[in-house]
């Protein structure tokens, strides 16, 4: 669930410190590689509702590459029995 990484970009974006810089050390220290984050400035836009949410992705997405989960895959064969859920 994305959850729990949406909370922590907003706890992170609601700094009054809160600048690119501090988000790419953020990200760095959640595994994004150097080169993996670059840092723009944009003026005028009216709130962070797109940058949270990017955020909060490319952060889930940090995290599911750095604890890989196990994935069982089920035989589909006539031979096979059926899998239970």
């Amino acid at each position: 669930m994305v959850l729990k990484q949406v909370l922590e970009v907003v706890d992170l974006l609601d700094s009054p410190k809160a600048d690119g810089h501090s988000v790419k050390a953020f990200l760095a220290a959640r595994g994004a590689g150097e080169g993996e984050v670059t840092v723009t400035t944009v003026r005028g836009v009216s709130d962070a509702d797109g940058a949270a949410t990017a955020l909060a992705a490319a952060l889930k997405l940090l995290d599911m590459r750095r604890t890989p989960r196990r994935v069982t895959a089920w035989r589909t064969s006539e031979s096979s029995p059926s899998p239970r859920p």
